[in-house]
Parts: structure tokens; C-alpha cells; sequence
């Protein structure tokens, strides 16, 4: 996997999110991994839940 996007940006987020998607069993679940990823990072989750995430990238 190649990605020199920053995971705690949004449009890194959103990059890493869809590379990630072969490796997991679900959507939520790279949701849930990179979400936890950027807590660790940053010390705060950049989504509350998935549907927000989902809703600000269809926007």
C-alpha cells in the first residue's frame, strides 16, 4: 500500500480509508481502525460514527 497522505487530515483520512478497504472484513471496520489510528495520533477521534463519516464524504 503507497499513501503519503497524512491519516489526521481529512482528505488523508479519506485516501487511507479506500486503500485500506481490500484488507478488512467491512467498511466499518477500516472506519473503526483508522478513526481509533488518529485518536492515538491526535488524542481525539476525527469522527463520532461511521454514518458521519459516510455522510461528509457523499457530500
Amino acid at each position: 500500500m503507497k499513501t503519503s497522505l497524512n491519516i489526521t487530515t481529512a482528505l488523508g483520512f479519506y485516501d487511507t480509508y479506500f486503500n485500506l478497504l481490500p484488507f478488512f472484513k467491512s467498511r466499518y471496520e477500516v472506519f473503526e481502525y483508522l478513526n481509533d489510528e488518529v485518536e492515538f495520533i491526535t488524542g481525539k477521534q476525527p469522527y463520532k460514527h461511521f454514518n458521519e463519516f459516510i455522510n461528509k464524504t457523499a457530500g
